[in-house]
């Protein structure tokens, strides 16, 4: 039929030849088409040579063509051939067969269950056209995966293999119709011959390939908008497509997201590039280089091709120039390949692209390069860049879009490491220093309340830190609430390294009064959870800060704070230590809440070191100005340390007497920690007394509060307490698990004279204990 059509000649002789195929007179042809009559004898005569598509596209509806016909017919209205060349078939079609895949790397490495996903998908012959989508950042080797998959696959496309470059990133992404006009080039349709309009194009193109085998790989998409017009209409071909944006509405099969290559990947592919014997010889500094690349194969590459170039420099060498966060993109340049550029192209692109939201999401972008914290919520931006939270949610999707930054998990998004160095010099190459410091204080000064919120939670029982919420009222940032205590303690885990890095960052940017606030609100949480590293970190970049200060008060406050770390560490010396200083201090600003706390914390180290007379003088100090200030919560905590030290020396009724007394105002002030801690001493005083089964009572009370409130130092406590008594029972079996669940959380916690102890106790379990 395709023949017949192309003897026809001129698009008038070809109309003609059809109508009258088709068994229509002129005038039927203009009542189904709505051409009119006149129109249709000028295009049939030659008098209109050149029609407009439209014209074309109802006439082909018309006459009920099938596509080969249409496409003719659609060709012909829009050729530039002169009539007496269109004589001759104006395409000459399959004279050669594309194979335009650019050479794969002869070093790709890793990748391999992505490889395997990906030929799959591609060489699935089913119903479908298989279209795979390869997404992600910059860097991360999408064309060179792209490139390796397809030629493992082009055996399989026998027909050819077409390769376009589509400068997705570029400010001016290649529009369908010339990567049309170059594929309809390519597989032999004379340029000559080519329509016009797209629509045409993409008729003409999914003609030609129909019945075919060949395989498309798109480089560097824009957006499906680019991407559908290029794909096949029928069976038989597949695309594999690569992106930096997540081509979310193009109808595909799942799109892959790229990820950074894992350790074994990164150090396999820097040592293919190094050489393995020059590589081994510094594992240390080729630890440190492939650390600070993070698993970014762009990143790898230019550093390892540096020092293969160059066999006089050292690993470390490099690796010492590389550790300067200041110039880390300076030295990840090597020939033409950079990674700063590579950023460069995603940044440009993503703010030509989204105009609209520009003012939001690329300034929320280069904002975040002010935060070097492990990831950020969807709320914490939100006051980062001082907007609406409903705003900022969709502009952090964008950024995920664009492969800017990535998801990490339900309303928390990360950054790449190399990512955020370019986002921090974006902001101070165009944000000014006042802009940057305003929105750092903002955030710093949410996760101040937010802490607080959450510790009020945790502690209900405790005095609130004192914040003021106007504070947060005159930055205009919204408050973050929580429900309950698990969804408060939730928040701290969640945020615990993020605490960490906001203490850090509030001390070295001289936000001095932050620094010293959140760690003192956080110690609560740090203690209840044996986050130990996390409470010596934090409590001394605030000790620091409050003494940059001058606040004498604090001061003091956060050395007591530090000497109740060390005490819990069994670290009697240095816990002793801190919390002398502390006393002086407290004593000398008339703080006498701090100094009855201080006093305690004294003579729980008295105990600790079994000086029980000293413990006991030191307890009473503390229970007098308890009372003296009204301060029930240290109160309590103190009669409970006090009972423990009496139980020591014998005096028994004064002990328990002491503790039931703990409890009490626990109890009566809601204090659920504090209860769990009196219901434990009161157990294993019961167990020490002859009285093992009053004791398990209260330690079976103490394990459960103690689990209702995520305490898992206390937890090996109580489970080490109860499995005692469970041995005086005649029940070793029992104590046995117990004594290995609270070994277990103290090893998982990093407890080391905790573990000790237990161990200890369990040397008492009978070799051979039989049934309970």
């Amino acid at each position: 039929m395709r023949r017949e059509l192309s003897s026809r000649g001129s698009f008038g002789a070809l109309l003609r030849h059809l109508r009258v195929a088709t068994g229509l007179s002129q005038e039927e042809l203009s009542e189904r088409s709505g051409l009119s009559v006149r129109a249709i004898r000028n295009l049939e005569s030659g008098r209109t040579s050149r029609p407009y598509g439209r014209s074309v596209r109802a006439l082909a509806d018309a006459l009920g063509l099938d596509e080969p016909a249409r496409a003719e017919l659609l060709s012909a209205a829009h050729s530039h051939v002169a009539p007496s060349t269109q004589e001759t078939e104006p395409t000459t079609v399959w004279q050669t067969r594309p194979a335009q895949l650019p050479a794969d790397l002869p070093d790709f490495t890793g990748r391999e269950q992505l490889v395997t996903e990906l030929r799959n998908c591609l060489v699935d012959a089913g119903r479908t056209v298989p279209v795979a989508a390869i997404t992600g950042a910059g860097g991360l080797g999408k064309t060179a995966l792209a490139v390796h998959v397809a030629g493992q696959v082009a055996e399989h496309f026998p027909d050819g293999q077409l390769f376009a470059q589509l400068r997705g990133t570029s400010a001016e992404p290649l529009a369908p119709s010339r990567v049309l006009s170059r594929f309809l080039g390519d597989l032999g349709i004379n340029a000559q011959a080519l329509p016009v309009d797209e629509a045409t194009l993409v008729g003409l193109y999914r003609t030609l390939l129909s019945g075919r085998r060949v395989l498309i790989v798109l480089d560097d998409a824009a957006d499906a908008g680019q991407v559908r017009p290029l794909l096949p209409g029928s069976p038989g071909c597949a695309v594999l497509v690569t992106t930096r944006n997540r081509l979310a509405d193009l109808e595909a099969g799942r799109p892959r997201s790229l990820q950074a290559l894992d350790d074994r990947e990164s150090a396999e592919l820097f040592h293919t590039i190094v050489g393995p014997e020059r590589a081994a010889a510094e594992p240390a500094a080729v630890r440190e280089i492939l650390q600070v690349c993070g698993g970014l194969p762009l990143a790898i590459r230019i550093v390892a091709a540096r020092l293969a170039s160059r066999p006089t420099w050292t690993i470390a060498g490099l690796a010492a120039r590389l550790a300067d966060e200041r110039h880390r993109l300076d030295e990840m340049s090597v020939g033409d390949l950079h990674v700063r550029a590579s950023f460069e192209v995603s940044y440009t692109a993503f703010a030509i692209r989204n105009r609209v939201v520009v003012t939001t999401a690329a300034s929320l972008f280069r904002l975040l390069g002010v935060w070097p914290g492990v990831d950020i919520s969807v709320p914490a931006a939100a006051a980062l860049l001082d907007c609406p939270v409903a705003e900022i949610a969709p502009a952090l999707e964008e950024l995920v879009d664009a492969s800017l930054i990535e998801s990490a998990g339900d309303d928390r998004y990360r950054f790449h490491d190399l990512l955020r160095l370019y986002a921090a010099e974006r902001t101070r190459h165009e944000d000014p220093a006042t802009t940057r410091r305003d929105a750092l204080r903002r955030l710093l000064t949410w996760y101040l309340h937010t802490a607080a919120e959450a510790i009020a939670v945790i502690e209900p029982a405790r005095r609130k830190a004192r914040v003021d919420p106007a504070e947060l009222r005159a930055m205009g940032i919204e408050k973050l609430t929580f429900a309950d205590h698990d969804s408060a303690l939730n928040w701290c885990e969640t945020e615990l390294d993020n605490i960490v890095t906001a203490t850090k960052l509030a001390s070295s940017d001289g936000f001095h009064e932050i620094a010293w606030r959140l760690p003192t609100i956080m110690w609560r949480f740090f203690q209840r959870r044996s986050h130990w590293t996390e409470w010596f970190e934090t409590h001394r970049i605030a000790l620091d800060s409050a003494r940059r200060l001058g606040n004498r008060s604090a001061e003091g406050w956060l050395l007591n704070y530090l000497g109740s770390a060390h005490l819990q560490k069994h670290e009697a010396a240095e816990a002793e230590t801190c919390l002398l200083q502390s006393l002086e201090i407290v004593r000398e600003v008339g703080e006498r809440h701090a100094e009855a706390r201080t006093m305690t914390n004294l003579g729980a180290v008295a105990l600790q070191r079994a000086h029980w007379d000293e413990a006991i003088d030191w307890l009473n100090q503390a229970l007098a100005v308890c009372k003296e200030v009204g301060d029930l919560f240290a109160e309590a905590a103190t009669r409970s340390v006090l009972g423990d030290a009496l139980g020591q020396t014998g005096e028994i009724e004064d002990a328990l007497a002491m503790l039931e007394a703990s409890l009490d105002i626990r109890s009566r002030i809601g204090q659920k920690a504090g209860q769990a801690d009196s219901l434990d001493l009161l157990g294993d005083l019961h167990r020490r007394i002859g009285r093992p089964h009053d004791a398990l009572g209260y330690l079976k009370r103490a394990l459960t509060l103690r689990e209702e409130t995520g305490d898992r130092h206390g937890q090996a406590i109580s489970l080490s307490n109860l499995a005692q008594v469970q041995l005086a029972l005649g029940a070793p079996r029992k104590a046995a698990a117990n004594f290995h669940r609270a070994v277990a959380i103290q090893r998982e916690i990093g407890h080391v004279p905790g573990e000790r102890e237990i161990l200890g106790k369990m040397a008492a379990i009978p070799p051979r204990a039989g049934k309970d």
